[in-house]
């Protein structure tokens, strides 16, 4: 295993709160004066992600839905957005969007299936293109699109694969350009690196590791992030009880040619860190007074961050709290009791 560099707690992060905030079962963004509305829970945001222009976000979530938002006022696109682009057993973990924005894949059970964005809704398979099947044998619980290389394609899965796939190609044997073995279920990857030949995972044990995919050569491998993250004076990653910190995901800031790793309490406050050469990190930023529970999804583009969580809210990110103001006594803290009627879904639990 390598060695990880300590935290460096001698940066001071900035202090974001949101600008916006949509409740994903409603039709309108959510005043800052309601705050304290907590969503459906089986309704909760599981990945969120933009499109190339960023001008809108799409948001996988727990009711098997694929939902569309304008980006800087959080609203929904259409009225076909609201509509189901998957309605079967198993949730959307996650989806991204690629060549150009037309092409939406979404992992689906241990299958990746690909819609026209454009044509996407209504729940009857419209714009649905074609599936990647018998690739993975369990959960696939990340999809992202490489940055530049628009038709290239990442998966990674409970089965500790990575896979990479041209979708120029319709069949998915064909398709697969490299097979990576993280030895331990996956949670999150992301491109990283000015050609984006870095890829940064996730591991469901708290772990991470960095590969240079096109050698498949991995350069870095951590078992436990817990071991780094006191020596900032901050509760562990994945601490029990004590509204420990959980790892989100990576975000390639590429103008500031970054790589950024998002951490999030029970709470719903978010301390991103920025990952150094060798591993060493220090926190950069965090986001609070936005969610009131473990927030699951983070998109970055041009410097705004978009969070989406368990408590069916989604928000963006861009007013900077004043030194000394700290967090408002307004932040909803109620945890969410609304329940659907009938049977209660299980969803998927990756902590």
């Amino acid at each position: 295993m390598s060695a990880m560099a300590p935290i460096n707690a001698a940066f001071a992060p900035r202090m974001l709160r949101p600008s916006k905030t949509q409740i994903t079962t409603l039709q309108a963004p959510v005043s800052m004066g309601t705050e304290d509305f907590n969503g459906d829970d089986n309704e909760y945001i599981l990945h969120c992600v933009h499109a190339c222009d960023g001008s809108t976000v799409t948001a996988a979530l727990s009711n098997y839905h694929i939902k569309t938002y304008d980006r800087p006022t959080l609203k929904p696109t259409s009225s076909s957005s609201q509509k189901a682009v998957i309605n079967q057993e198993d949730e959307a973990l996650s989806c991204t969007l690629g060549i150009g924005t037309e092409l939406l894949a979404v992992g689906v059970g241990n299958a990746i299936d690909f819609f026209d964005s454009r044509k996407a809704g209504g729940g009857g398979g419209g714009g649905k293109l074609g599936r990647y099947a018998d690739v993975h044998t369990d959960l696939v619980t990340k999809v992202a699109f490489h940055p530049s290389r628009r038709a290239t394609l990442a998966s990674g899965s409970e089965d500790g694969l990575i896979c990479l796939y041209d979708t120029g190609v319709g069949q998915a044997d064909e398709a697969l350009v490299c097979i990576l073995n993280a030895e331990c279920p996956v949670r999150d990857l992301t491109f990283f690196g000015v050609e984006g030949d870095g890829l940064a995972l996730l591991t469901g044990s708290e772990g991470t590791m960095v590969w240079h995919w096109p050698s498949a050569a991995r350069a870095l491998k951590i078992d436990d992030l817990r071991q780094a993250v006191p020596s900032m004076g901050i509760k562990e990653v994945g601490e029990q009880g004590g509204g420990g910190l959980f790892s989100v995901k990576y975000h390639y800031d590429q103008g500031g040619d970054r790589l950024l790793l998002a951490l999030s309490d029970v709470e719903g406050q978010l301390t991103v860190l920025q990952v150094m050469p060798g591993g060493g990190m220090h926190p950069v930023m965090q986001l609070q007074q936005g969610h009131t529970a473990l927030v699951r999804a983070v998109d970055l583009w041009d410097g705004s961050w978009v969070t989406g969580g368990e408590d069916a809210r989604l928000c963006l990110w861009g007013c900077k709290v004043e030194a000394g103001e700290g967090v408002a006594a307004t932040r909803g803290t109620e945890k969410m009791t609304k329940k659907k009627k009938g049977k209660e879904i299980a969803h998927y639990k990756p902590y």
